[in-house]
């Protein structure tokens, strides 16, 4: 416990590991085990510790909870929310567990019973600041957002300096800034990278970057492109598309989390971990081929960033990329937190910084409540 509590998972491992050598029905060692191996991201593994914890003693509801929270991150999402309902069955006040399950119920979009969980929680203990931020994000997709705003207010009073608040606060009210704390894109990506793959496709019906790839194949036949840029690669969706045109294929994203799911892919030739927005530490080569798949629903203002794609691009450089639709303007900051932009605004950009449209196409990106996300995708060509 020592070395758990001092961050030395490794260490905390091997003497819990020790102890169930001496004893071998020793349920919290279990527990504590399973609990560091969650930690060090390693939820197969810490799956089979709970379970002996659960066996040795069999009303462990912490334990429950924990396997919950494997199978959860493992997208063993039925396995999960029974996990959490046996561990409120054994103690109706456990916060931890009423939480999850509300969490886990509003991800797979089944919203009102999220409620009557994430309501619970505040019931039990009115202090629990993150409760009100997912009350704030389940009223975001119910639709009522003066109630939204209202409890990200109140999660604000804890947290006053919370970067995803202050985001999502201004696109409720109508302010339409022009670029998101940079914060917000850590934290968010961070906190969805070990689940990313499996919502988006599985989910959501995530299709960009495959359709982005049969764009492609229809107007570029045969050509093996030699240096590939994936701007926001995330865990590696589009690279996956895209990989086996690439000679040498360069993925950049901002969070730690998600570029360790790409590297584990084992498609990229190099990955960089840096801000796009304000850095040009990547931008020392020039590419045959530039990726941004639902890169730009996360930026307002484009005008920068495709300034520092024509910097890389040479003659006759492929630009492919996607964007959420917005019929009027040329940027909004929208409800979900993303950001739409306009065909005319696109356009124009692109006339500044010489790509030439190849083809342009609308598409239906992914499933949004009981709708769909609409969104374009352009191929385009830089011409000197």
């Amino acid at each position: 416990l020592v070395y758990d509590k001092l961050e030395d998972k490794d260490k905390a491992i091997l003497h819990y590991n020790k102890a169930l050598k001496i004893k071998k029905d020793f349920a919290e060692a279990y527990f504590n085990l399973g609990s560091a191996l969650i930690d060090k991201e390693k939820f197969t593994d810490s799956i089979h510790y709970f379970r002996n914890a659960i066996k040795f003693k069999k009303n462990y509801f912490e334990a429950y909870n924990n396997l919950g929270v494997s199978n959860d991150k493992l997208g063993l999402y039925n396995e999960a929310l029974k996990n959490y309902k046996k561990s409120i069955s054994l103690n109706k006040k456990y916060i931890e567990a009423y939480f999850n399950a509300g969490v886990l119920l509003n991800d797979i979009g089944r919203y009102k019973e999220s409620l009557e969980y994430l309501n619970e929680v505040v019931n039990i203990s009115p202090f629990y600041p993150s409760a009100y931020f997912y009350l704030a994000l389940l009223n975001c997709n119910l639709g009522d957002y003066n109630k939204a705003i209202f409890y990200f207010n109140e999660a604000k009073k804890n947290d006053p300096n919370n970067a995803s608040i202050d985001h999502m606060l201004n696109s409720l009210e109508g302010i339409n800034t022009a670029f998101p704390p940079i914060k917000y894109i850590i934290n968010l990506f961070n906190d969805y990278a070990q689940k990313f793959d499996n919502h988006l496709l599985n989910t959501l019906s995530y299709t960009a970057p495959k359709l982005m790839r049969k764009i492609y194949n229809k107007n570029i036949e045969g050509i093996i492109q030699d240096n590939v840029l994936d701007l926001g690669c995330g865990t590696g969706l589009a690279g996956e598309e895209f990989r086996d045109i690439s000679r040498n294929l360069i993925g950049i994203d901002v969070s730690p989390k998600m570029l360790k799911k790409a590297k584990a892919k084992k498609i990229y030739n190099k990955l960089i971990e840096d801000d796009i927005i304000n850095s040009d530490n990547f931008f020392l080569a020039s590419f045959d081929l530039i990726i941004a798949s639902d890169f730009f629903i996360y930026i307002g203002d484009l005008k920068n960033i495709f300034k520092k794609i024509r910097n890389v691009s040479k003659e006759n450089t492929l630009f492919i990329f996607s964007t959420e639709k917005l019929n009027q303007g040329n940027y909004m900051l929208l409800k979900s937190g993303r950001y739409a932009h306009s065909e005319s605004y696109i356009h124009q950009l692109l006339k500044q910084c010489s790509f030439n449209i190849i083809e342009k196409k609308d598409v239906t990106i992914r499933k949004h409540k009981s709708g769909s996300i609409i969104g374009d995708i352009y191929l385009t060509e830089y011409i000197l």
